[in-house]
């Protein structure tokens, strides 16, 4: 019978649980590796996901927002008015053709004579329903009109107009007008949000 010297034998399982426990810290490292490689992409696409999540509530914000905001602007794009040889009382009529109230609306009336501010008035503030229209009015008070409707000097009228709506955004609408000889009045610039 074959028998083994102890110390020997003690050496051999030593050995063994050496390579054992190589081996086992091998496949832990390779496995160890691979988590770590695996939850770094999943953190990439959770970043990915967060990013694509956030440009669809801004999308749905801002279609919300086209769907239910108020949309004011001035009817016809002409002013009208009464004038005489010593005022000129303007008149524009707004629509709000949006889905939302618009509150408070604030407009502010420039006029120009040759490039010259010569009568700038704000409109108290009001409310526009959806739909719903309003006619505002300034008076210029000197004797412009008839050189104005003689060709003899130019008018330019800014109508400048802000407005909330459901939302934080502040909304506006501007219109330029200039009066031509005979005194008809025609939009020549128009900016909006």
């Amino acid at each position: 019978m074959f028998t083994m010297d102890p110390i020997v034998l003690s050496a051999i399982a030593t050995a063994v649980a050496s390579i054992a426990i190589a081996i086992a810290t091998g496949v832990y490292t390779y496995f160890s590796k691979r988590l770590w490689e695996v939850t770094r992409d999943a953190t990439a696409l959770t970043r990915e996901s967060l990013d694509i999540a956030r440009q669809s509530v801004d999308v749905s914000k801002r279609a919300f927002e086209a769907a239910n905001r108020p949309y004011v602007y001035v009817r016809a794009g002409r002013l009208g008015g009464s004038f005489s040889a010593e005022s000129m009382t303007m008149t524009a009529t707004l629509k709000n053709c949006g889905t939302f109230i618009a509150t408070p609306v604030r407009v502010t009336w420039t006029v120009y004579s040759d490039g010259n501010s010569i009568h700038q008035y704000s409109v108290p503030s009001f409310l526009l329903e959806p739909q719903e229209h309003s006619e505002i009015n300034t008076t210029v008070i000197g004797p412009y009109w008839p050189s104005i409707s003689a060709g003899q000097i130019t008018m330019e009228v800014d109508i400048d107009i802000r407005y909330d709506g459901i939302t934080e955004s502040e909304y506006y609408y501007r219109e330029k007008y200039q009066w031509e000889k005979g005194g008809v009045s025609k939009r020549i610039k128009t900016e909006a949000n």
